[in-house]
């Protein structure tokens, strides 16, 4: 017998909160005991594959499948050791030597140097335009001061403020933070012992950053 990642979570209005708790809880136990349930997919139709227990005579035996109806490898199972054994050692290849590690920093560093010009480019550019409307504003409420017609008043009117919502949109984008080098610096610091090293981390520690994020 194969237990669904589904077990408990009908849509039955009736269930109780005490129910629902249990149902959270038991995906919350699947989540923990496979960890690449959801991010590894089958190799014949290519969506999610799920996973779970299969209860023998003595004990219980872990397994992710694919539950896709219609695909070829449907209900076929794949023992937890082999999927988990095939992922750490797929990490393993993709360790990279510290000479690309090197060339990765500079070339993120270029790139983040580049946003930084163009988020202080595109500040300057707000700052101007919206200088520019302010005396476009002056200019429709020196019009409108000098109007007798109330039509023509109603039409300034809603120019002065639709011109004072495009110049408030472009201060706050004006006031925007420019990222700073440090903060590249610190990026970096916290990316690189996963790249330089990610099998060190484990399929455990897979999960949990895939659940912190």
């Amino acid at each position: 017998m194969f237990f669904s990642d589904n077990c408990g979570t009908s849509g039955d209005d009736s269930l109780s909160k005490n129910q629902a708790f249990a149902a959270a809880k038991q995906r919350q136990n699947i989540n923990q005991d496979f960890p690449l349930r959801g991010f590894v997919n089958c190799a014949a139709c290519d969506r999610p594959m799920t996973a779970g227990w299969s209860k023998g005579r003595t004990a219980r035996y872990p397994y992710y499948i694919c539950q896709t109806k219609g695909c070829s490898e449907h209900r076929k199972s794949v023992r937890k050791e082999a999927m988990e054994g095939d992922f750490r050692a797929l990490l393993v290849e993709l360790t990279p030597v510290p000479e690309l590690l090197g060339m990765a920093r500079k070339m993120l560093s270029r790139l983040w140097d580049a946003q930084h010009k163009r988020h202080a480019s595109s500040a300057l550019d707000a700052k101007s335009k919206a200088q520019a409307l302010a005396q476009k504003s002056e200019a429709v409420m020196q019009r409108l001061m000098d109007a007798d017609d109330p039509k023509l008043v109603n039409v300034y009117e809603k120019q002065i403020v639709k011109l004072k919502g495009e110049r408030r949109l472009l201060l706050e984008k004006a006031k925007n933070p420019v990222p700073q080098q440090a903060g590249f610096e610190q990026l970096y610091r916290t990316a690189c012992p996963f790249l330089s090293n990610p099998c060190k981390y484990g399929i455990q520690e897979f999960w949990s950053t895939k659940n912190c994020s």
